[in-house]
């Protein structure tokens, strides 16, 4: 899976805090999996948007647009 990380003060307007990323073999291997931002982010809320997903895995082998996090941490 690759994605987005965006974030919001408000839930209206969001801002990319990072792009790109993915989430290697998490169907066969999840571990912990760390997202380390550029610059500081002020924000109070985030969310991950999947920008593409591989066939036949996770949610996409449901025909589903829902996914999920099991744990989510901040660390400063």
């Amino acid at each position: 899976v690759t994605y987005t990380v965006e974030v919001s003060m408000d839930g209206k307007e969001w801002a990319v805090a990072a792009q790109d990323k993915m989430f290697d073999n998490i169907v066969n291997s999840p571990v912990t999996q760390e997202v380390i931002f550029e610059n500081p982010v002020n924000a109070r809320m985030i969310r991950l948007v999947p920008s593409r997903v591989e066939a036949g895995t996770g949610a996409a082998a449901q025909s589903s647009p829902t996914y999920g996090v099991s744990k989510f941490s901040i660390i400063e």
